[in-house]
């Protein structure tokens, strides 16, 4: 029997087939980030997850879309020098080191909980141009938050977006979209003398800008209407769909056309239309995406689950000790591999007699069911804050002094940044920071029989201009010196010297030091002797300060130069191996791509000089003032040197400290009260006519008999090529 429709539509519909296979599934997914995110969408979180890479992918033309203030992400990813370890031992990132993030409210305390929405459902109007509501379950929270197979990631948003994408499934390069050809000239319609081409164009990129499956779905529905006519025939037991009128929105008015240019205009397919015809159910809704959500997916049974996340949750962790402001992350120590952690797991499972989850499902939970990283910190942690974490008896004067202590390194940090903003003012104020890097073993390879092998030691002094950001960087090896106070007297004294030449022309220069505590090499007289001496006989430097950063926070912009050296010389030792200490060499000189690239100064024995005895000449009071206080060197935390004041420097024990303390280093206090001043005048002229600068070694350093021996027994295992044998003999012989 023959249907007749009332209307002046011929254009018929099939039974609708299976699936969309233009596309793929649109989860709408809650991402909690660090536990202070808000909510975002699936495309934007797959378009931050395609936009890290960059480097591996064509660039996404990607529309920005406009979401609301609750919207926002307010993440701030951090890293405190941390090492995430996820597959194998030797898996590693690392990251450059802040010196800005000190200061920070050390009472901040993150939100515990992300903000949640209700997502309503809403029924459509029989009104073309209202919204078509989406028939979904509320969101989940708490998705994933590290997400895996980024490549998918990327497929779809180019699909999504009509632009060419490889396919996940068989590698093939799929086109990308195109506008159609119009309707013939027999269209009842006439679409193609209604709407121009270039309209039609404009229609298609505001379509595809869309970038998201279900509204992209939720136009079609807009601009399509269902023909119910007035009386039809048809077969009871196998009735026809109902035709459906296709339009667009020009200038605020439905324009009719046919489906042929409607689909074409658009540059999709008729499954596409039959898809959402097939959703769009008789009260207006437009069925949600089901692909994914079956019943079927093969699951872990809950206690096993549960006895995962026991065993993470036993693991001891930290928070960011520097960046507790602007991250809720915790952190495990980074020892361990996340694959050894999983063994462990493993292995006491099996003691239990239970049957243990496989590698993958325990990485998953680990990744998506807590927020927790591993790392390995850079920086020794502050003992002090330390001590008040730990402490479980509110001990007053504890907290007291917790509170000075983060007063005085929130003065720190500012009086850096004022002397680094005086210094860009006025080119006479150089501002610096200095410290010695880790120690560079050698000889290393890639074998056995180095790990097991005494090696001989290198270090590296850097010295960092915080202006110019130029680092200077000495360097040397046990044959050829220590590492105390007279081998970092001599670098800052032979950059004092270097400093003075360069700037010859200048007067008034004026130099500040930043550094650690460490007693051992900064913080000693024999320090203190050599600045009073450089500002005393170098004719243009008449201002030396010396401060000292607070403990346990002594992070500067020397430690990004220690960074990239080590990145390097790790980067170096996978392709090859490092023999002898003048690979060092032109590592450090490679290590900074682009300028101000490292100025490298070998050091040797000779260069060293022996200010231990120069502290012996001037004088032997470092510790008492003018006022007979005693003072402890461990307490300082800003020394300053003058021209002015021979023999004599300033000292301040804290930060915010008004009047510094004066302290003559020729005199005593017995000989103070009876001295003149001429007297004093004369016997400072008399000390620093007749000082003189003596060789910190008077023979050669000897290097440990154990180091010999493996050294030379890698050499005649050929372990070592015997052309580095000759210089190995020369530096090992008496």
């Amino acid at each position: 029997m023959t249907e007749y429709n009332t209307q002046n539509e011929t254009e018929q519909n099939t039974e609708a087939e299976q699936g969309d296979l233009n596309y793929t599934e649109q989860e709408a997914v809650n991402i909690n980030s660090d536990k202070t995110d808000a909510r975002k969408t699936e495309t934007e979180k797959s378009m931050d997850l395609s936009l890290n890479e960059k480097a591996s992918e064509e660039d996404i033309n990607i529309p920005r879309l406009k979401i609301s203030k609750q919207e926002e992400n307010l993440d701030k990813t951090t890293a405190e020098g941390e090492t995430l370890n996820d597959n194998s031992d030797d898996s590693e990132k690392e990251q450059d080191f802040s010196s800005d993030d000190s200061i920070i409210d050390p009472n901040y305390q993150p939100e515990s909980e992300p903000r949640s929405t209700n997502r309503n459902f809403l029924i459509i109007s029989p009104n073309p141009a209202a919204d078509i509501p989406i028939k979904s379950s509320p969101l989940k929270i708490g998705g994933k938050k590290r997400k895996k197979g980024v490549s998918k990631d990327i497929a779809k948003i180019k699909r999504n977006l009509g632009q060419e994408y490889i396919s996940p499934k068989t590698k093939k390069v799929m086109p990308p979209k195109e506008i159609g050809s119009t309707c013939t000239e027999k269209c009842k319609w006439k679409c193609a003398s209604v709407i121009s081409n270039a309209k039609r164009k404009e229609l298609f990129d505001q379509y595809w800008a869309l970038g998201d499956l279900t509204r992209q779905r939720e136009f079609i529905a807009r601009n399509s209407k269902v023909l119910k006519p007035s009386y039809r025939f048809t077969k009871k037991d196998q009735p026809r769909n109902f035709n459906s009128s296709f339009f667009f929105v020009i200038d605020c008015k439905e324009v009719r056309v046919c489906k042929l240019f409607f689909v074409n205009t658009l540059g999709i397919s008729d499954r596409t239309v039959r898809t959402v015809k097939r959703k769009l159910d008789d009260s207006g809704f437009l069925e949600g995406e089901k692909r994914g959500k079956h019943d079927n997916h093969q699951t872990l049974e809950r206690q096993r689950k549960e006895a995962v996340r026991e065993f993470i949750s036993k693991i001891p962790r930290t928070e960011s000790h520097y960046l507790r402001a602007q991250t809720s992350r915790e952190y495990i120590d980074g020892s361990r591999s996340l694959s050894q952690i999983f063994r462990d797991y493993e292995t006491g499972e099996k003691e239990k007699g239970a049957i243990p989850v496989s590698e993958a499902s325990f990485k998953r939970i680990f990744y998506t069911d807590f927020n927790i990283s591993q790392f390995t910190p850079k920086k020794d942690q502050c003992a002090l804050c330390e001590s008040v974490k730990n402490d479980t008896l509110d001990n007053d004067e504890l907290k007291e002094n917790y509170d000075e202590h983060l007063y005085q390194k929130e003065l720190s940090r500012i009086s850096k940044e004022i002397d680094k903003m005086e210094a860009h003012e006025n080119v006479s104020n150089v501002v610096c920071t200095f410290d010695l890097q880790s120690v560079l073993p050698c000889p290393i390879g890639n074998t056995s029989n180095f790990y097991y092998k005494s090696k001989m030691n290198c270090y590296n002094f850097t010295i960092t201009n915080i202006v110019t950001q130029g680092t200077t960087c000495f360097f040397w090896h046990e044959g050829g010196g220590k590492r105390g106070a007279n081998e970092i007297a001599s670098c800052l004294f032979k950059y004092l010297c270097l400093l003075s030449q360069k700037r010859e022309s200048q007067d008034n220069i004026k130099v500040t030091f930043y550094s650690d505590n460490c007693t051992g090499q900064n913080k000693n007289k024999f320090t203190i002797a050599m600045f009073l001496y450089a500002v005393q006989k170098l004719p243009n430097i008449i201002t030396i300060n010396h401060k000292f950063l607070i403990c346990g926070h002594t992070q500067n912009e020397g430690d990004s130069a220690h960074s990239l050296i080590e990145k390097a010389v790790k980067r170096y030792a996978k392709k090859s191996p490092i023999y002898t200490p003048a690979t060092y060499t032109d590592i450090i000189k490679k290590a900074k791509p682009n300028k101000p690239f490292f100025e490298l100064i070998e050091m040797t024995q000779t260069d060293f000089v022996d200010f231990k005895k120069l502290q012996t000449q001037l004088g032997s009071n470092f510790d008492t003032t003018t006022t007979g206080e005693k003072l402890q060197t461990s307490k300082y935390k800003i020394c300053t040197y003058e021209t002015n004041i021979p023999l004599c420097f300033n000292v301040q024990t804290t930060y915010d400290c008004e009047i510094p303390h004066k302290i003559d280093v020729a005199f005593t206090k017995k000989t103070r009260k009876n001295s003149k001043d001429i007297q004093k005048e004369n016997k400072i002229t008399n000390i620093l006519e007749n000082v003189q600068l003596t060789p910190a070694y008077e023979r050669k350093i000897e290097i440990p008999a154990n180091k010999k021996t493996d050294i030379m027994d890698l050499i005649n295992a050929n372990q070592i090529p015997k052309s580095h044998a000759l210089y190995y003999k020369g530096l090992f012989s008496e």
